[in-house]
């Protein structure tokens, strides 16, 4: 009894401690994670809204656009066998391997945004939260201008003491495995971001790595280690995310629901600033020779409904097919994946829609007729917004 006893008190005592032990360093605060890289071939992604904790995957073929979407695991079509030591020397400690948020539209592009990390110097994080981050220029980076980030927290270390845990929408991504790669520092062209997978060999330490080409693809959650160093005032303007690993809370999903609607992702109506109609498509069952737009009433129908796909594109759900216009004609047609300046279209800051090429801005001019304007000359009562 007395054996049993004392057996107790250390027991009491061991759970004591653990209680009042004090925080692990950064290096040891992420658990290793027990998991098979086997398991995340592809993810079966979704037509709707779909956030993290939504664990049910299976696998699937894109290898029409693996190219450009950028995947939840580096494996594409043209290297389909995984080795599984080939992340053996890959620290498990927060590597967000799954996406935050995912959608396939009806083309095939595959739209994702993830957990990323970037670490900066404690004087650095005031700026960035009043203005943004700022994109970085020169002839030695080795994914040419644009803003690095990673989904492997490890790789951060060394840049900096205070890490930002951020939201990422890579949007058409250029895979690069290669320093002779044409395209490794002009992917800026065709590409919103370049991305190096783990162990491919363009960097001695293994590890993954993104460079995104605006600051407008990502948005600030808060500080994944660091935040004891920042001065009080900068403190109180982010959260300290220690310890979180890709997990979002409610709040930051909000942050997230805001990100897609400012980027034009989600699935929703392209209304008319005046009047309540909405940009619509004519069906199969209309006879129309060739594919083309029209206005109706709300109803909230997969032909009133439109994302901007392939980075520059208008996609409509129903079809499949994008908005096109050659600045002064307008009709659907099929996406060229390679870019096309006819189908090129983006929102300005009020969410009006503006044909890049001839920078005209979408409009409606009554009875039926849906038109082009050039930006700046027309009353904006008569322009389209996409609303999500």
């Amino acid at each position: 009894m007395g054996f049993m006893a004392m057996a107790g008190v250390a027991a009491a005592g061991i759970i004591v401690w653990m209680f009042k032990r004090k925080e692990p360093t950064k290096q040891s605060q992420y658990t290793k994670l027990s998991y098979d890289y086997n398991e995340y071939e592809d993810n079966d992604l979704c037509k709707d809204l779909v956030y993290a904790e939504s664990s049910e995957q299976e696998d699937d073929n894109y290898s029409d656009h693996e190219e450009y979407a950028f995947c939840s695991d580096p494996v594409y079509a043209e290297s389909s066998e995984k080795d599984e030591d080939s992340y053996s020397d890959v620290e498990d400690y927060a590597f967000a391997r799954d996406p935050a948020w995912c959608q396939t539209t009806t083309s095939g592009f595959r739209q994702q945004v993830f957990v990323m990390y970037h670490a900066t110097s404690p004087e650095n994080v005031a700026s960035i939260l009043k203005t943004g981050f700022r994109i970085s220029q020169g002839k030695n980076l080795m994914l040419g201008d644009g803003l690095y980030v990673s989904r492997d927290i490890t790789k951060t270390y060394g840049y900096g003491s205070v890490c930002f845990k951020l939201l990422v929408y890579p949007g058409k991504t250029l895979r690069v495995t290669d320093q002779q790669d044409p395209k490794r520092t002009t992917w800026q062209k065709e590409n919103s971001s370049a991305w190096v997978p783990a162990n491919c060999g363009m960097v001695e330490s293994g590890r993954e790595e993104t460079c995104v080409k605006s600051s407008t693809q990502i948005r600030v959650l808060g500080i994944a280690y660091g935040h004891e160093l920042l001065q009080i005032a900068v403190k109180q303007r982010v959260k300290n995310l220690f310890g979180t690993l890709d997990n979002i809370d409610q709040q930051e999903k909000r942050v997230l629901d805001k990100m897609l609607d400012e980027l034009g992702i989600m699935y929703s109506p392209i209304t008319h600033q005046g009047r309540n109609i909405c940009l619509d498509v004519y069906s199969i069952y209309d006879n129309m020779p060739q594919p083309k737009c029209k206005v109706s009433v709300p109803t909230n129908s997969y032909s009133q409904l439109w994302t901007r796909s392939w980075d520059n594109c208008i996609e409509n759900k129903a079809t499949g097919m994008v908005l096109c216009s050659d600045g002064d004609n307008l009709w659907m047609c099929w996406v060229e994946k390679e870019g096309s300046r006819e189908q090129r279209w983006k929102l300005d800051v009020d969410g009006l829609m503006v044909h890049k090429t001839s920078n005209k801005l979408l409009i409606y001019q009554g009875l039926g007729i849906i038109d082009l304007i050039q930006f700046g000359q027309v009353d904006r009562s008569k322009s389209f917004r996409k609303r999500d």
